[in-house]
């Protein structure tokens, strides 16, 4: 069975490789801590993996509609790649870094995962989600209102 971020609630446990402390709300996860390995157990038959390669500091929230990764800076490496695995197989994503004005489109493999290139040297929070954010800030309005298409 493969996860949905979409439309799982998440009621296990979640698991890191050190330093847990996870607490669960009805349809939302978190789990933060230090390593290069974070779980998400969905259900009996699902799970979402999260793989790094150096330790980062994380903290991860899941909900219903996405998943967010938070990493605090590092002074080991600038940047990491970050694996996703146990999404839906051949899927587009949408990945927003900082904020919804930074977006990039991603697709998973055929086996469900998703890998991209992160930056630790600093803060930054990522979300990930199968629907595209409308980004209202990118609308340019004429500046003679009479101009506006009905």
């Amino acid at each position: 069975m493969v996860a949905s971020v979409a439309f799982l609630v998440f009621t296990n446990p979640i698991f890191a490789e050190e330093s847990i402390e996870p607490y669960l709300i009805e349809g939302y996860s978190q789990v933060s801590g230090t390593g290069t390995f974070f779980r998400v157990n969905v259900n009996d038959d699902s799970v979402i993996d999260i793989k790094t390669q150096v330790p980062v500091e994380l903290k991860i929230d899941t909900s219903e509609k996405m998943i967010v990764i938070e990493n605090e800076s590092s002074d080991i490496r600038a940047t990491t790649f970050v694996t996703i695995s146990g999404l839906h197989p051949l899927t587009t994503y949408y990945k927003y870094i900082d904020s919804y004005l930074n977006i990039e489109e991603i697709k998973t493999d055929a086996n469900g995962s998703l890998t991209y290139e992160q930056d630790i040297s600093n803060f930054h929070f990522v979300f990930i989600q199968l629907k595209k954010v409308l980004n209202l800030l990118a609308l340019r309005l004429p500046e003679d209102p009479s101009q506006m298409k009905k």
